[in-house]
């Protein structure tokens, strides 16, 4: 499953142009959300974070949990760590969701 889960990742990095890099292992990963890819130019900073600033990755986040999918987020990244028994159509639900809430990180992009 971990392999599927890199193939439909890198799939939506090729899709949307705010996932500068997909990196992980078996079914532990996480996404990088950049303004953007060339010069890996974040959307956020940790002094964002700090002050209350709204983050984009947490707009992604909260869109995923609208569509049934939980994702944890933290200043510009995605973690995705599903339980070791999910099936296969449990990831295509979980990246369709997660598909469909990147579009908030793409409006983002200047």
């Amino acid at each position: 499953m971990g392999q599927y889960l890199r193939k439909m990742l890198k799939a939506l990095q090729d899709k949307h142009p705010s996932v500068g890099d997909v990196r992980g292992l078996g079914l532990f990963w996480g996404l990088e959300l950049v303004r953007n890819r060339k010069s890996r130019l974040a959307f956020n900073t940790r002094e964002d974070k700090l002050q209350g600033k709204s983050m984009v990755a947490d707009g992604v986040a909260a869109e995923c949990i609208g569509n049934g999918t939980f994702i944890n987020s933290w200043i510009n990244h995605l973690i995705i760590a599903p339980p070791l028994i999910i099936k296969r159509e449990e990831i295509d639900q979980g990246t369709t969701a997660l598909d469909s809430a990147l579009g908030v990180a793409d409006t983002e992009i200047t």
